[in-house]
């Protein structure tokens, strides 16, 4: 169950209904885990005795469990939460740190040129989109995240990476971006998600 919360939190699925439930149990385990890698990242976040909440999830915990996927190895994340050593726990734990760090200034430096070219070209738009060529598709997501909170509005960020765009989007409770998506699934590979974060190729 802590591991439920742990992903239902971190995939930004709305907190209703089963989810809601899921994810309050999950929390009750991970305030209290043996798990020696979800303790090892709890440190490293700095949370030092707070209690867990979705919103240290989502702030904390969430984003350095992501961050190996989203610039190296996604194992690295699957390693710490499955280890029974404590040695292992720290060392990954660290190593996840440093990617975190790294994730962060990457997101920072794209996220500026974002909001730049959203002021001078998308300000009057109803919907967001834009992107780069270059592959850091493991951070469009949260540079979606960022301008859709920014202007209030849903944002698409793509990465153009030879003949494939690999998009993410993120979205307002009055917008439905899946449903969006779905409506013209004929331009996709491939696309999925939920009514507030979505991707396609």
């Amino acid at each position: 169950l802590e591991f439920v919360a742990l992903g239902t939190v971190a995939d930004m699925v709305p907190l209703i209904g089963e989810n809601r439930t899921l994810v309050n149990l999950g929390i009750k385990f991970l305030n209290s885990t043996g798990n020696l890698g979800i303790k090892a990242i709890i440190h490293n976040s700095r949370l030092g005795n707070s209690i867990i909440d979705s919103e240290k999830i989502s702030f904390y915990l969430a984003p350095r469990l992501n961050a190996p996927g989203r610039l190296d190895d996604p194992m690295v994340s699957l390693q710490l939460l499955t280890t029974t050593s404590e040695d292992e726990a720290y060392i990954l734990s660290r190593e996840i740190e440093q990617l975190n760090n790294k994730r962060k200034e990457m997101t920072q430096e794209n996220l500026q040129i974002a909001r730049l070219k959203v002021a001078a070209e998308l300000s009057d738009q109803q919907l967001i989109i834009l992107g780069q060529y270059g592959k850091i598709p493991g951070i469009s997501g949260l540079i979606a995240g960022r301008l859709a909170n920014d202007y209030f509005r849903p944002a698409i960020y793509y990465c153009i990476d030879g003949n494939l765009v690999r998009g993410s989007a993120r979205s307002i409770p009055q917008f439905n971006i899946i449903d969006a998506l779905s409506k013209c699934s004929d331009l996709f590979y491939t696309h999925g998600g939920h009514s507030q974060a979505a991707g396609f190729v």
